[in-house]
């Protein structure tokens, strides 16, 4: 479902991606996958950025960042702190955007979400 949450979302069906995604969450909190509840979390968050909801992407993002550092999947943890930085530079707060990853998650977790942006090895921006 979470991949058919995210076609809605291409087409512009946000609503409906919602929808979806909700549904998605509570299965995935259900079964207990902390990794797959994240994903799921990033895509409302992406999704509800895209509706100018800025607080409840954050909420999405802040909670998908801390599920990800919980199963350890530092692809998921860069995704969400670039959705932060995001709503902060949309918002222009580009100082805060800067600050987003390094100042509040560590460095190694703003090096995961440069890796993320340029599709570069994380390995290479060590």
């Amino acid at each position: 479902m979470n991949n058919i949450a995210g076609t809605y979302q291409d087409l512009g069906q946000n609503q409906r991606a919602l929808e979806l995604y909700g549904r998605t969450l509570t299965l995935a909190h259900n079964t207990g996958l902390k990794g797959s509840e994240s994903k799921v979390l990033l895509g409302m968050g992406v999704t509800t950025l895209a509706l100018n909801d800025y607080r409840q992407a954050r909420t999405h993002f802040n909670r998908a960042v801390e599920l990800a550092r919980e199963a350890k999947d530092d692809q998921a943890i860069g995704a969400g702190l670039l959705g932060l930085a995001e709503i902060d530079q949309t918002i222009g707060d580009s100082p805060q955007a800067i600050a987003t990853a390094p100042a509040r998650r560590g460095a190694r977790d703003c090096r995961v979400a440069t890796a993320a942006v340029s599709d570069a090895p994380v390995a290479t921006l060590a």
